[in-house]
């Protein structure tokens, strides 16, 4: 009785949410920053929440009603910004989306910047490659077991001795999407041999840096990444498209998890059991461990587990995810963390309260952020960081929110100005030169 009004209270949530989701946006949702983090969260985070509830013996209530609070505030937050905004949000939307894509920047005077930040994020990445035993070289040799795999990635990732792994990931796993984007928007535009090129290139160096150090994620984010530029640049959703791209994705998972995670000799239900376990139960079960471990196993933290960047606050920063999966998950001589959805950390710092005022805000910035670009003009660069901040925006559902709105964020706008001024500046030289055309 109890397990079949969990699923109840659950299913009326989820259909209410989606009532209002498209009520705002419409069916094409799926293109918009709040939208996109929505149906993340709920694979990621709210269908697999009834079942860890179930599990735990209907112990974690304070679990599962965050759970459904986050179907709910976040858009909150979002009514509050068109409220206040007066914007008839569905109309804003699609004629967003309608819009044709300018070619505000081309010729010369854009490739040279351009090309000049591929070589920057190419030759960064060949220092990362030169420092580590690559991973994925591995995969097919003689290793015993998935353990040794998963050592051979921890050593590639959070144990790498010697180097700042997240000021290589900022070249390898966000700026280069970001420039295979634009090299996409522009093949698209004008159907040069050169960007055609140019992006093939970019998109194998992309993938291939994904999964060297055999990590599963960022290779589906970048696939997701492509697909909604494709929607995005034809104006609408093809829910064909979204079929196709679900089972490419869940092959590509199914492929991965054969080998990476050493379950080639499974059953085929069982590699896909694997994988369903991990997209639904993955990043919610530990969101029921930090409900878990505070106050009971430890007091708030109180802003400790936040960044500091130069040790400028008093404080060394408590290393929350690894907390959590050494205190609850732990494997010997594997150093791994318990990520999950960005209010787990709010809460662990300031309880419950605080985390509800923080998925609103979360709601509010999301849908800010929409509008920003909503105003701007369709161009090539504008439109590359739009669908960039969509796919990030998505991992929310899947991290803390100082993970996803970070110092290096900054740097993006550095770099799209960098193309814009450098454009400008070898544009007028060259009218300079030859005043006649």
């Amino acid at each position: 009785m109890a397990a079949a009004l969990t699923i109840i209270v659950s299913s009326m949530t989820l259909i209410i949410s989606a009532i209002m989701i498209l009520r705002i946006y419409g069916r094409n949702f799926i293109v918009t920053i709040p939208g996109m983090f929505y149906l993340s969260y709920i694979i990621l985070i709210f269908v697999g929440s009834p079942v860890v509830f179930i599990d735990s013996n209907y112990s974690a209530l304070a679990y599962y009603i965050s759970t459904h609070l986050g179907m709910f505030l976040p858009i909150l937050g979002i009514m509050f910004v068109n409220h206040y905004s007066q914007t008839n949000t569905r109309s804003a939307l699609e004629k967003f989306l309608q819009k044709p894509l300018v070619e505000r920047y081309g010729g010369a005077s854009f490739r040279i910047p351009y090309l000049i930040l591929c070589a920057i994020a190419l030759l960064v990445s060949y220092k990362y490659l030169s420092s580590i035993n690559i991973p994925i070289f591995y995969l097919f040799s003689d290793l015993d077991s998935a353990a040794s795999l998963a050592k051979l990635r921890e050593m590639a990732t959070t144990t790498l001795q010697g180097l700042k792994l997240h000021r290589f990931r900022f070249f390898m796993s966000q700026l280069l999407p970001f420039l295979s984007i634009i090299a996409y928007f522009k093949m698209k535009m004008n159907g040069r041999f050169f960007w055609k090129i140019i992006f093939l290139s970019l998109f194998l160096a992309t993938s291939f840096l994904a999964i060297v150090d055999l990590q599963k994620k960022p290779l589906v984010a970048y696939l997701l990444m492509i697909f909604i530029a494709m929607s995005f640049f034809k104006g609408r959703i093809n829910y064909r498209s979204i079929i196709i791209i679900t089972i490419i994705i869940l092959l590509l998972m199914f492929a991965m998890y054969s080998t990476i995670m050493g379950l080639g000799e499974q059953p085929i239900i069982d590699v896909f059991s694997t994988i369903s376990s991990r997209l639904f139960i993955g990043q919610s079960y530990p969101l029921l461990l930090y409900f878990q471990a505070f106050p009971k196993k430890h007091d708030y933290l109180y802003g400790k587990s936040f960044p500091n960047p130069g040790g400028i606050f008093p404080f060394k920063p408590f290393p929350i995810t690894r907390y959590i999966f050494n205190t609850n998950l732990g494997l010997a001589d594997i150093a791994a963390t318990a990520p999950t959805v960005f209010f787990g950390e709010i809460y662990a710092n300031f309880g419950f309260a605080i985390m509800m005022i923080w998925m609103v805000f979360v709601g509010i910035l999301l849908q800010l952020i929409q509008n920003y670009f909503q105003r701007n003009e369709k161009n090539v660069i504008i439109s590359s960081l739009y669908i960039f901040y969509l796919i990030q925006c998505m991992q929310l559902a899947l991290t803390s929110f100082f993970l996803v709105f970070h110092l290096y964020l900054i740097l993006f706008f550095i770099a799209s100005q960098f193309l814009k001024l450098t454009s400008n500046l070898i544009s007028g030289s060259l009218r300079t030169v030859h005043p006649n055309g």
